[in-house]
């Protein structure tokens, strides 16, 4: 782990200090708490945050959200824990302005805990999000289909009501056919024999 302690970063911090937007991030990289796995990923990171001021606002906005969080009990984050959390927030949301092979940032806290996390590289996050997109379009078209699918299929109170509308027709057809002497199916007889049976009584 590097420290800035033990790289010369001068420059980069001058034009980070220099600048309108510089907050807490300044002072997460400029402080012993803050390591990273090498002297060029240290160098980067800094150099990110200098060429980029929407960067440090991410970060400033990161931060501010990170502090404004409430534990169950009442406790609140440490500044160097949120400082850490919004450091890797602004990385990976801007993954390709940062050292793109994995590399590993390392926060110390003042009550001897520590944060440690492995940054992806660049590639795999790439890789990572293409395999989300294809999986979100994915997920799209099925619930089209099953949309389109369940569009098509017929209501059932739809089909129940035109069964029941064919055998009103049949019976009618049925019971014209017997009073013009029409020979009847043994089906269409039992159909037709209600209506008949009514005809009859009424005579």
């Amino acid at each position: 782990m590097t420290s800035i302690s033990t790289v010369n970063n001068t420059a980069a911090l001058t034009v980070l200090r220099s600048g309108q937007n510089a907050s807490s991030v300044e002072g997460l990289l400029g402080s012993s708490s803050f390591k990273a796995s090498s002297p060029a990923v240290f160098k980067g990171i800094l150099t990110a945050f200098a060429e980029n001021p929407n960067f440090v606002e991410q970060f400033n906005k990161e931060f501010k959200k990170q502090m404004e969080w409430t534990a169950p009990d009442g406790s609140h984050i440490h500044p160097n824990n949120a400082s850490h959390n919004a450091l890797i927030e602004v990385i990976m949301a801007n993954r390709d302005a940062f050292p793109p092979g994995e590399f590993e940032i390392h926060t110390n806290l003042p009550d001897g805990a520590s944060m440690h996390v492995t940054i992806p590289s660049a590639e795999d996050v790439k890789l990572a999000r293409f395999a989300e997109d294809v999986a979100a379009k994915q997920k799209a078209y099925d619930d089209a289909i099953a949309a389109k699918e369940a569009a098509e299929t017929p209501d059932p109170e739809a089909v129940k009501l035109k069964a029941m509308a064919d055998v009103v027709k049949t019976l009618v057809l049925d019971s014209a056919q017997q009073e013009t002497g029409e020979t009847t199916s043994a089906p269409q007889a039992i159909l037709a024999k209600p209506y008949l049976d009514e005809k009859k009584d009424a005579a």
